[in-house]
């Protein structure tokens, strides 16, 4: 919603959605740039295929996961195609425009290594009325903690599963050793994840974006490869995605960091014209999505052919998971305690308990389009609200809760 606002009040400074988007500037305004590009056409080719797998897999999919049933698991696909087809021209266009609001960008935010990685704040800063920036940069906290939190305790999750559970195989391992050994994988993620971020800052002028695409070419790719096949692909030996994993992961050290070299070069230019090496050794991101990704799969593919079966309980754990995969969530049988309404009315009252607050912000003196994106932002969250309130009345009225 505050999203929404500095949207509408950006295009309102300048003028109307037609100044707004005239403003953006003509280099910015093709999506499939050239290929002196960093970030060209082909680099959008491979970045969908990578989130395909990416997405789509048990380790990130937990909205699919944690639905109701298979037809709230499809919502949940929905939702968000809705959100990612409208959004993006609300998010990625106020930066565009940002030196026209803001001219001395690069001036005022001259204590950042990257200047332009302000532009976002710096444009709420000038167009959102008193309160709502505020609101603005707690929305920005709270998103970030939560899915950081999630993150922490899932990848703890994983290792104590995955990891500890399986070296103490054979000894007595309670419930309540695992749940200690999760709070310190926690902490020790965190205190990884801090330092990593201190090396990012001091590291050099690499922007934000740029270390995000750096991540997903080296690790992202190779470790959501086997994972997104393992779904779908069942006569796979046990250490096969061991194996493709080790693998993405020395391709993607090639791709990075062999290639601009003199033997990579002399190595591609057996292969390729020299402006496809110059593209190729320039584009290592482009690269190991396009070329890390088919070599990573056929490897991970290719050990079936070494599959000789399984037996014991390691066959019935994996013949039980592809059961569960394939098999539709019967919601009554399997939980049949439906607490539909009380999620919606709890989280219907705490829209709009949020909703009367923003509300409050009308006393506070602002112009009058900036009341106006107030009295926006509140009708909004007031909506939701009383749209679950009112869901979870018809519905307590058809079964009698």
């Amino acid at each position: 919603s505050v999203s929404l606002a500095v949207f509408f009040l950006t295009a309102h400074r300048m003028g109307g959605l037609g100044e707004y988007f005239a403003a953006i500037p003509v280099e910015l305004r093709n999506p499939v740039l050239s290929r002196d590009a960093e970030y060209d056409g082909l680099w959008i080719i491979g970045f969908i295929l990578l989130s395909l797998i990416a997405r789509n897999n048990l380790t990130t999919a937990s909205r699919y996961l944690s639905a109701k049933d298979s037809k709230h698991a499809r919502w949940s696909a929905i939702v968000p195609i809705l959100g990612y087809a409208i959004m993006p021209i609300v998010w990625f266009t106020v930066p565009m425009v940002a030196r026209s609001i803001v001219p001395d960008l690069e001036a005022q935010y001259s204590i950042l290594d990257i200047p332009g990685e302000a532009s976002y704040i710096a444009v709420a800063i000038e167009v959102l009325p008193k309160g709502l920036l505020g609101l603005l940069v707690a929305g920005m906290i709270a998103s970030t903690m939560s899915s950081m939190d999630a993150a922490l305790n899932r990848n703890a999750g994983y290792f104590v599963k995955s990891v500890y559970a399986r070296w103490k195989r054979g000894r007595s391992v309670g419930e309540g050793e695992l749940l200690r050994m999760g709070r310190i994988m926690t902490v020790a993620f965190a205190v990884l994840v801090v330092a990593f971020s201190v090396l990012i800052v001091e590291g050099g002028r690499l922007s934000l974006f740029d270390m995000y695409q750096q991540l997903n070419g080296r690790l992202t790719v190779p470790l959501a490869v086997p994972v997104f096949l393992g779904m779908f692909v069942k006569r796979t030996p046990d250490w096969g995605a061991w194996v493709s994993l080790v693998f993405g992961l020395l391709v993607s050290l090639v791709i990075f960091d062999g290639l601009d070299t003199e033997t990579g070069r002399l190595l591609l230019s057996q292969l390729f014209s020299s402006e496809w090496v110059d593209y190729i050794v320039s584009h290592p991101v482009t690269c190991s999505y396009l070329i890390n990704i088919p070599l990573t799969s056929a490897v991970f593919l290719g050990s079936g052919f070494f599959y000789v079966g399984r037996t014991g309980s390691r066959r019935e754990e994996v013949d039980g998971l592809f059961m569960d995969l394939k098999r539709s969530v019967d919601f009554e049988k399997e939980v049949g305690s439906d607490n539909t309404v009380f999620q919606a009315r709890t989280i219907g009252k705490l829209a709009v308990i949020y909703g009367v607050f923003v509300g409050l912000f009308l006393a506070v003196p602002n112009a009058v389009e900036g009341r106006i994106a107030i009295g926006g932002v509140s009708l909004l969250i007031l909506g939701v609200g009383i749209g679950l309130l009112a869901y979870a009345r018809i519905r307590s009225a058809k079964s009698g809760i």
